[in-house]
């Protein structure tokens, strides 16, 4: 019985099971493709895929990562053997990175042809990922949602658009097109690359009145802040809470030259570590 279990599992395309599994494909061609891990923050693509023999390796650690389908369903959602091939074939209820069963229908939202639904942040996979990242549940329950895309679930943080950045253990992806975020008001601007960071900040200094938060989500959204400054008022003093990385340097700068008013890099508040998350770990 396991056998086949298996057997039909190795039927199953790497290209689909990729895609279940949320990875994002960043090049390649024919039967040679390039993804971004979906079982780690990938920032520069590093996963190969030969779609011809089914199968994958990590080239940041190629002796650990590689294998077929089914090892990389093992590695991503954290299962057993049988357990994977179960989750290929369709023929299972995994735990981990599942969606929580309730009996409570909830209604399915649609964005991209991507079915989606949305409930108050509660997963205990969720909360343990946040508790490991030093930000507190009721903190985050009050600004995220739960998110769940098939069989996997993710912490969900709205942007303007109506659509999600989404995290969890896994990772990371986006749920709609790339937008900012915007909470608060005031004359003075807070300005973070992503969500985690902004969470990071409110759990050290708390909610700081008469101030707008904003989250870039990505650093190619800096001219979208330049647009809604420019919709919405220039702000009189903002302050960078960006990466310590080339790409957040070049943002700071971007709105550093670009914002007409006075704009403080604060960096250096959190360096040698790169955001705000990683210096709120290594010091709480």
């Amino acid at each position: 019985m396991n056998d086949n279990i298996f057997a039909k599992a190795r039927i199953v395309g790497i290209e689909e099971i990729l895609q279940r599994l949320g990875a994002i494909r960043a090049g390649g061609r024919g039967t040679r493709l390039l993804y971004h891990c979906p079982f780690r923050e990938d920032r520069n693509p590093s996963m190969y895929v030969n779609t011809d023999k089914g199968t994958w390796i990590d080239m940041a650690n190629p002796d650990e990562y590689k294998g077929d389908t089914i090892k990389l369903v093992e590695i991503t959602l954290n299962l057993r053997p049988l357990e994977a091939a179960r989750y290929i074939v369709g023929d299972s209820d995994v735990s981990s990175t599942e969606r929580v069963q309730n009996s409570t229908p909830r209604r399915v939202q649609t964005v991209d042809s991507i079915e989606y639904t949305v409930e108050e942040l509660k997963h205990p996979a969720l909360l343990d990922y946040l508790n490991s990242r030093k930000i507190p549940a009721n903190l985050a329950k009050r600004l995220c949602k739960e998110i769940h895309i098939g069989r996997l679930f993710y912490i969900g943080f709205a942007s303007q658009n109506g659509g999600y950045e989404l995290r969890n253990k896994l990772g990371k992806r986006s749920l709609g097109n790339k937008n900012i975020s915007v909470l608060g008001t005031g004359d003075k601007a807070i300005i973070f690359e992503g969500f985690i960071d902004f969470l990071s900040h409110l759990r050290l200094y708390g909610f700081i009145a008469d101030h707008k938060y904003i989250v870039l989500n990505s650093v190619c959204n800096v001219e979208k802040v330049i647009e809604h400054f420019n919709v919405f008022g220039m702000p009189q003093y903002v302050e960078l809470w960006l990466d310590n990385d080339e790409a957040g340097r070049n943002a700071a700068a971007t709105l550093t030259d670009r914002l007409s008013c006075i704009v403080e890099d604060k960096s250096s508040v959190y360096a040698p570590y790169n955001d705000v998350n990683d210096w709120l770990v290594a010091s709480r």
